[in-house]
């Protein structure tokens, strides 16, 4: 993470004297790096498109790969409904004289939730999405455990209370401290799952 934070520096500095992204406040944050990922943040698809290309340049100036594969399009706000399922077509060629074989296409198109950092962030910019996968995945979890302890003569609580600490507590909660406010439905869900 140390190597990587000191090789991307140079690329979010170079993406703000571009004036590409996000500013809140006269504050840019038009690109989130944390450990070993990026967040290309922009007002538009026109200017998200812009701050792609720039990374793309950036990177095979540098000789690196751009995994476009682990690349995603998340529309956030309101007015993304009619963006959702829609496809952005990227094409990006290197300056000449360069081999047209370094040209780079992809087409993404706008999804609903994309994961970063492991937590999935939806659309509505909410955490609903990665609770109810994991609670999903602890529940199925504390089944199987459940099936495991009844097999050999029945499930106490104190059973119940170990196999959900060993099995689903972590699905659910490690990622706790970034929760921000969950809807109903998936406080409900975790309140079920406790229980």
């Amino acid at each position: 993470p140390f190597l990587f934070s000191l090789a991307v520096s140079e690329l979010l500095e170079e993406l703000e004297s571009l004036g590409l992204g996000l500013s809140l406040g006269g504050v840019w944050c038009g690109a989130v790096a944390l450990v070993d990922d990026v967040a290309l943040l922009a007002a538009s698809r026109e200017e998200a498109v812009a701050l792609l290309d720039a990374v793309a340049l950036w990177c095979w100036r540098r000789r690196y790969l751009l995994s476009l594969k682990k690349c995603a399009f998340l529309c956030a706000g309101s007015g993304c409904d009619d963006a959702l399922g829609t496809a952005v077509e990227w094409r990006w060629s290197p300056p000449p004289p360069a081999a047209i074989a370094a040209a780079l296409w992809w087409n993404f198109t706008v999804v609903r939730v994309v994961k970063y950092l492991g937590v999935l962030v939806s659309t509505e910019l909410t955490f609903d999405a990665h609770v109810e996968a994991n609670a999903r995945r602890a529940t199925g979890e504390l089944a199987a455990a459940r099936s495991a302890v009844a097999a050999f003569g029945g499930l106490r609580r104190l059973h119940a209370l170990v196999a959900y600490v060993a099995y689903g507590r972590a699905y659910v909660e490690w990622a706790a401290p970034v929760y921000g406010a969950l809807s109903a439905a998936a406080r409900g869900q975790l309140a079920r799952l406790h229980d």
